[in-house]
């Protein structure tokens, strides 16, 4: 009994142990930033209160309420359908609808503007054909900007919440038609309730997707707290202020976290030893209203946005010959540091969430809530945070050395290990949410049988954690690749020379406002994001 006990205790503390030096990723540069809150001169802190922060508050909050009810409705109401229904095209869209998900933000922005504007050439059909567009919304609008983000966000909630419909036995669902409910009740009182802790995964991701974009609202002259940094930091050299604003974005983080938080306190969502999950068929007109939803909203999210980026490229090809041979070095460093960082990503995840389950300690829950932070923050500001925290530890280990007499040069700054670690730093939740979701799902009996055998933490991790939720670590995987690839800010300031990415030509060609040549490294994006997307998701689907 005392050396189960002493075992139990030891675990704790290495559970303690672990999750902090993972959230010094993030406590480290955010330290380096809140350094300087305090640093600021009078005038400029009542010009920030009285003329930026309620137009940036209130914006930010209409953005994020937008585009959260946007997602929600796209994204569950998409999963559902091709979870519980079969119709034509079906088993085309369930792996179709996530292809937005390759399409960065700011290159749907872009496109969007273009395609959707006065002078864009849908505009102008419909003024040529009915004589007037006046009755249509402007796409440089509030709406417009809900709508771009929405359709480039929604795959989001729809693979999670997929997921979590596709595990729903039936056996529920026929108890609750004995009680006389509707298919359309029991998606209210049943299903939507046993897939919060899904639905509720991905909306957090969107949130904060939302919360970090800079490049979408940018090109829509959109201002939020992005902006807003971005405008003190670059445009008036006033970097107390752009820290302030950064500060005050960190408390939409925490009640967007503890929100999350609230909602799914003490609620279990085992759905183990369900039965057969089975498909409905639709028939007459349904049929082909659920397969015109998911072929609109494919249309719209992917198909259009692809032609046009295609239509650019060739027309980009046809004016100039050839394309860059860099273009090879470009995707190859993106593929690169995508996997390279994704692997350390995941790797952390598991841990931070193996930990939580196993210590549920006040000292480990707030850590890992505060590893999570990275994502909300934007990539510019954590990158500068990042920076000057390289750039410290640099300066304490090149003093400590030179005191025993070792003179070196320690270069840290503008490596990749640095890049890697601020990208992880940036992204963790990314796979935390989605794994820490299907951690819910395991009892606490498989993980004690486990124990039983003399298994330590990290085998239970590896033999019993691990094969349960493996596709939820295969969506986690796919949807972190994704976004590190597509990564602007951090990449930009920390890589080391000379050592360039797709995103980072996409961001040299539109600040030139040079959206045609920007065509082809966003298509080589989208070709390198699809090809995992569609090998990952039909696989998670198989099970496998």
């Amino acid at each position: 009994m005392l050396n189960n006990y002493l075992l139990t205790v030891l675990n704790n503390y290495l559970s303690k142990a672990k999750v902090l030096s993972i959230s010094l990723l993030i406590i480290l540069p955010l330290s380096s930033i809140f350094s300087g809150i305090f640093d600021f001169q009078a005038d400029n802190l009542s010009h920030l209160i009285s003329y930026i922060l309620p137009d940036v508050i209130l914006n930010t909050l209409i953005l994020l309420i937008g585009v959260a009810l946007g997602t929600l409705t796209i994204g569950v109401s998409l999963a559902y359908l091709t979870a519980n229904y079969n119709f034509p095209g079906r088993d085309i869209f369930v792996w179709s609808l996530i292809l937005p998900l390759a399409i960065p933000a700011y290159v749907f922005a872009f496109v969007f503007v273009y395609l959707f504007d006065f002078s864009g050439p849908i505009y102008s059909i419909i003024r040529n054909t009915f004589g007037s567009s006046d009755f249509l919304p402007k796409i440089r609008s509030t709406y417009g900007v809900i709508f771009t983000l929405s359709l480039a966000f929604y795959p989001y909630v729809y693979l999670l919440s997929k997921n979590a419909f596709s595990t729903q036995g039936s056996q529920t669902i026929e108890m609750a038609q004995t009680f006389g409910y509707s298919r359309m009740q029991i998606f209210w009182i049943v299903s939507i309730p046993m897939a919060r802790p899904w639905i509720l995964a991905g909306l957090m991701l969107v949130l904060m997707e939302t919360l970090a974009d800079f490049g979408a609202v940018y090109i829509f002259s959109y201002d939020t707290f992005t902006t807003a940094i971005y405008k003190s930091w670059i445009s008036l050299f006033d970097f107390s202020s752009a820290v302030q604003l950064a500060a005050i974005m960190i408390l939409f983080v925490f009640f967007i976290i503890s929100t999350e938080h609230f909602l799914r306190k003490n609620k279990k969502y085992n759905m183990k030893n369900q039965s057969k999950h089975i498909i409905i068929n639709l028939n007459g007109y349904k049929k082909w209203l659920a397969s015109l939803a998911c072929l609109c909203t494919l249309l719209i999210a992917f198909i259009v946005p692809l032609l046009q980026l295609s239509i650019w490229a060739f027309e980009n090809i046809l004016k100039n010959p050839g394309i860059d041979p860099r273009y090879l070095s470009f995707f190859l460093n993106s593929l690169a540091i995508g996997i390279f960082t994704t692997a350390i990503i995941i790797f952390l995840s598991l841990n931070l969430s193996s930990s939580r389950r196993l210590d549920k300690s006040l000292f480990t829950q707030t850590f890992v809530q505060i590893s999570n932070l990275g994502y909300s923050i934007p990539g510019s500001v954590l990158a500068i945070g990042f920076f000057i925290t390289i750039v410290m530890i640099e300066n304490s280990l090149i003093y400590t050395l030179s005191l025993i007499g070792i003179e070196i040069d320690i270069v840290i700054r503008g490596s990749l290990l640095a890049m890697v670690l601020a990208l992880s730093a940036r992204f963790l939740v990314v796979a935390f949410h989605p794994i820490n979701s299907a951690m819910e799902r395991i009892s606490k009996s498989q993980e004690e049988i486990g124990r039983s055998f003399g298994l330590t933490p990290r085998k239970i991790i590896w033999l019993v954690q691990i094969p349960i939720i493996k596709s939820s670590i295969i969506s986690a995987s796919l949807i972190t690749f994704i976004e590190v690839i597509k990564e602007i800010p951090i990449v930009l300031i920390i890589r080391p020379f000379d050592w360039d990415t797709l995103s980072i030509r996409i961001f040299e060609m539109t600040s030139e406002s040079m959206w045609e040549e920007a065509s082809i490294p966003s298509l080589l994006i989208i070709i390198m994001s699809i090809i995992p997307l569609v090998f990952l998701v039909k696989k998670a689907s198989k099970g496998k």
